[in-house]
């Protein structure tokens, strides 16, 4: 298993708490790098809630970070778990942390490794190095509960980062579903290397936070009685990973992570199932809906309670009691009315949005590459909504990127281009703001799920724009639930339910 806490998982296996099957002899096939950009497109930080049988006991981080001098340059492989677990009615604490250590130069050869493993009271520390005097081999010096170190030589063998990120790597090159790879593997804390056989199970297309990507499903099968699966988006970035349905590792925010009340799920978080009539037309990806009503109820069919300020009425989407109980909401996106902007709006909407006069400047340069000779507030606004969602690279973010992150790093999902979008108006004088709701996710999901937009003042009234999807008028699959500043319905995601009343597509 590649990626964050893989040998913590191996360990917790190894003490007994997880069962499985050992794999064959197979053929190794080394996946290689020889331009180190590879390996710098997954250098940063992951955070990963752990649960083991459903239920949140922990988290893992894994980091991939520069270190070393300019003379000799490392790269640094560094990963933490922490868990807390029953088994056989008693409670045991696991913590791990191990930092690789590898040159930065082609063929990214493995320096050395440390680990410190802790289980309850009793703890040891491994660190795997050169061999002195002997070219390729290596040792290893061990202590348990801080007793003296001994030390075991081991035989030579010869391990690179591509080797440690292999599967990430792999998955980068686009493998088809059926394609397997058997490489090798580190047992860091045992000195050791065996076989991992990779095999693409299947290759999806997947949307979540607003932006459409492809997930690779990969099964991982160990040469030491374990097996499992990760999910995988096309940076190599491992966005879940299962231990035989016992374990799993979910990519999360840092603070959802470290909370252990705290539970996400990337593809199920906020999602609004919706119920529609048999025999009832599809309705797409909802790109050309223009009218869509739904009746509103409350999650298991209780009576429903919003919040003020909850499916607020606004541009193009109106809310009213329905004689049956809950409410008819309705999206109209033609023949719906406009929301007048206030003066107390339209002057917080046109805050700068930057930190300092450096990211304000760089913020203003981008805008006015954007929108070029464009010469009326519409004009700007469409150029805005084209640039942003071709210059952001669509990609999931387990945590919203800082308006600097965001300008470094390009990337980023419906939080980071409606960011930027509201951002870049505003470094113009546009009056704009961030809105956040639900959007249909298309047929094969069957569900509305959380995303986010923006609103700018044009003729003096709200107009939205989602420059995720790269709409100057967004589709009627677009319920608003609050904006910035406002009052928000964000709390009602994952507790209602929809009802397809009616919907027109355009033409």
């Amino acid at each position: 298993m590649s990626g964050p806490g893989a040998r913590a998982v191996r360990w917790a296996l190894l003490v007994g708490l997880l069962s499985g099957w050992a794999a064959g002899a197979q053929e190794l096939e080394r996946v290689t790098v020889s331009d180190p950009a590879e390996l710098e497109g997954l250098l940063g930080e992951q955070w990963y809630g752990v649960y083991f049988q459903g239920v949140k006991s922990g988290w893992a981080r894994t980091r991939l970070v520069r270190g070393g001098t300019p003379e000799a340059p490392l790269f640094l492989h560094q990963s933490a778990f922490q868990a807390e677990l029953t088994a056989n009615g008693q409670r045991t604490r696991f913590e791990l942390h191990e930092e690789q250590v590898y040159d930065a130069r082609p063929p990214f050869l493995l320096r050395g490794a440390l680990t410190r493993m802790r289980q309850d009271e009793s703890g040891a520390e491994r660190r795997l190095e050169p061999r002195p005097g002997e070219r390729g081999g290596w040792r290893m010096v061990a202590s348990v509960d801080g007793g003296p170190p001994q030390t075991v030589d081991l035989p030579g063998f010869e391990y690179g980062l591509a080797d440690e990120l292999a599967a990430s790597l792999w998955v980068r090159r686009r493998p088809a579903a059926g394609a397997r790879l058997a490489h090798p593997r580190l047992e860091a804390d045992r000195g050791e290397l065996h076989t991992e056989v990779l095999t693409v199970q299947a290759v999806e297309e997947r949307r979540a936070a607003g932006v459409p990507f492809t997930v690779w499903r990969v099964k991982w099968v160990g040469q030491r009685d374990e097996q499992g699966a990760q999910l995988l988006d096309g940076r190599g970035v491992v966005l879940a990973a299962d231990m035989q349905g016992v374990c799993e590792m979910r990519l999360e925010p840092e603070a959802v992570a470290r909370e252990p009340g705290a539970a996400a799920d990337l593809f199920a978080q906020g999602q609004v199932p919706l119920t529609r009539p048999p025999g009832s037309a599809p309705l797409g990806d909802g790109a050309d809906l223009v009218r869509l009503r739904l009746r509103v109820t409350a999650e298991g069919g209780g009576e429903l309670a919003l919040p003020t300020g909850a499916l607020p009425t606004g541009t193009w989407q109106a809310v009213e009691p329905e004689p049956q109980g809950g409410l008819s909401l309705t999206v109209d996106v033609r023949g719906g009315a406009r929301a007048a902007a206030s003066p107390q709006e339209i002057e917080a909407a046109r805050r700068p949005l930057a930190s300092g006069p450096e990211e304000a400047a760089a913020l203003e340069a981008l805008a006015r590459q954007a929108v070029g000779d464009a010469a009326t507030p519409a004009e700007q606004v469409a150029r805005l909504v084209a640039f942003v969602a071709e210059w952001v690279e669509d990609a999931w973010e387990p945590g919203a990127l800082t308006l600097s992150q965001l300008l470094q790093r390009r990337r980023g999902d419906c939080t980071e281009h409606a960011a930027l979008f509201t951002a870049l108006a505003r470094a113009l004088g546009l009056p704009a703001r961030t809105v956040a709701g639900l959007c249909w996710m298309g047929d094969a999901a069957g569900t509305f799920g959380g995303h986010a937009w923006s609103e700018v003042v044009l003729d003096g009234a709200w107009t939205p724009v989602d420059p995720t999807r790269g709409q100057t008028r967004i589709d009627a699959g677009h319920v608003r639930l609050g904006h910035e500043g406002g009052p928000s319905g964000l709390s009602l995601r994952g507790k209602l339910r929809f009802e397809l009343l009616e919907a027109r597509r355009g033409e």
